[in-house]
């Protein structure tokens, strides 16, 4: 019989503003959003009342606006149908650093910053094609990318970063460390969070998975398929995204243990984080 406390749901935060002027890369959600947030929070309290719980333990990083304002607004809703909230920040949570911005004078809110989508393609391909996993976003290289000089003072965090990050907390994720009987563990936080682990539990199991090659392989199975499927056709707005703002993620990681494809994912973890200390 399952054990239902092994049950964790992630949630990606609601569609936030495009406002680099005013709020940088951190800027607050959008108005007009009750529906969406009603159908997540749904989703939610389906879950508590399958499982008897009371409690929903919030995890997410309080640094980032749109997660803390996502994770705020929908506890309001559980309080209001009598659950419990615990919130508890993790620092693991914490968004990449995409680094500081020169925008034009003439730049208004609301406008798209045609330097981000070009820094979101060379880091893609610096990461995964080039394999130069720590790589930070928003760095031209010299000449090699110049519209990355022009639009970017100080270059981010890279993808290694964020994988050393991953790694670990789903380590965490798989051994229970969050699990209490009475609580529903829910997770606020990006798209790259549930797409990694949509990733890993398509890899656990092949035999050409190592820790040195997880991120790489990480990256086929998205572009083989997991990306087409995943992406949100219907989304409105600026940029594209991976999957649906508030879309809510169902995941049981205790299988990971069983198979030790846990040890995989955490010595990848740490031999990204042995390298990063030589940089």
């Amino acid at each position: 019989m399952k054990n239902k406390s092994e049950i964790f749901f992630t949630v990606r935060h609601l569609h936030d503003q495009n406002a680099l002027k005013s709020h940088g890369h951190d800027g607050p959600l959008k108005p007009g959003q009750e529906d969406l947030l009603k159908k997540t929070a749904e989703k939610i309290l389906v879950e508590l009342k399958e499982s008897e719980k009371k409690v929903v333990r919030f995890l997410y990083t309080a640094k980032t606006r749109r997660i803390r304002e996502t994770a705020n607004l929908l506890a309001e809703i559980l309080n209001l149908n009598g659950v419990s909230v615990v919130f508890q920040h993790d620092a693991r949570l914490e968004v990449m650093d995409q680094g500081d911005l020169i925008l034009p004078d003439s730049y208004q809110d609301g406008e798209w910053f045609d330097p981000l989508d070009a820094a979101w393609d060379a880091i893609c391909d610096e990461a995964y094609l080039n394999r130069n996993i720590f790589y930070r976003f928003g760095d031209s290289l010299g000449e090699k990318y110049s519209v990355l000089k022009e639009g970017f003072s100080r270059p981010g965090e890279s993808l290694g970063w964020s994988m050393i990050n991953k790694y670990s907390l789903i380590d965490d994720l798989v051994h229970g460390t969050f699990t209490k009987d009475d609580e529903l563990l829910v997770i606020v936080a990006q798209s790259d969070l549930p797409l990694l682990i949509m990733e890993l539990q398509i890899l656990e199991g092949r035999t050409d998975v190592n820790p040195k090659n997880l991120p790489y392989k990480s990256w086929e199975v998205y572009k083989s398929g997991l990306q087409d499927q995943m992406y949100d056709k219907n989304a409105d707005g600026d940029g594209n995204f991976d999957i649906a703002m508030g879309y809510v993620g169902k995941f049981d990681l205790t299988g990971f243990a069983r198979s030790g494809f846990d040890l995989t994912v955490k010595n990848a973890g740490l031999m990204l984080a042995g390298k990063r200390r030589l940089l």
